[in-house]
C-alpha cells in the first residue's frame, strides 16, 4: 500500500483462550450491513419483479379471458337475433294465415246461411 491509501480495518488477532480468530477494530462492519441490505433490497426488488410479471401475465390471461367470452357472447347475441327475427318472421306468416282463414270461414259461413235462408224459402 502506498501513502495516503486507506486499507482494509479489520485485523484479525488470534485468542489465546478460544483459539478463534477475533475481528478487532470493526469499521467494516456497518459496510457490511449495508452490503447484506443492498443484497436483501436487490432479492426484494427481483421478487418483484418476479411478482410483476406473474401479475402481468395473469392479467394478460384474464383479458384474453374476457374477451374470448366477450366474442362467444357476441355469437350467441347475433344467433338470438337471428333466432326471433324467424320467429317474428313465422309468427307474422302464421297471422296471415289465420286471418285467411277466418276470412274464408266467413265466406262460407255466409254460403251457409243464404243456403239455408233459401232451402227455409222453398218450403
Amino acid at each position: 500500500m502506498g501513502s495516503g491509501e486507506v486499507g482494509e480495518k479489520r485485523r484479525r488477532v488470534e485468542s489465546e483462550m478460544l483459539g478463534l480468530n477475533v475481528i478487532e477494530d470493526r469499521p467494516m462492519v456497518d459496510d457490511d450491513w449495508k452490503e447484506v441490505e443492498e443484497k436483501s433490497r436487490l432479492a426484494a426488488l427481483h421478487g418483484e419483479e418476479e411478482m410483476n410479471i406473474m401479475a402481468a401475465r395473469l392479467m394478460k390471461g384474464i383479458c384474453l379471458g374476457v374477451e374470448e367470452e366477450r366474442a362467444e357472447l357476441n355469437r350467441k347475441k347475433v344467433k338470438l337475433k337471428r333466432s326471433v327475427a324467424r320467429l317474428k318472421s313465422d309468427l307474422t306468416n302464421e297471422g296471415n294465415r289465420l286471418e285467411a282463414m277466418k276470412a274464408s270461414q266467413v265466406v262460407e259461413i255466409n254460403k251457409l246461411q243464404r243456403k239455408r235462408e233459401w232451402i227455409w224459402r222453398r218450403r
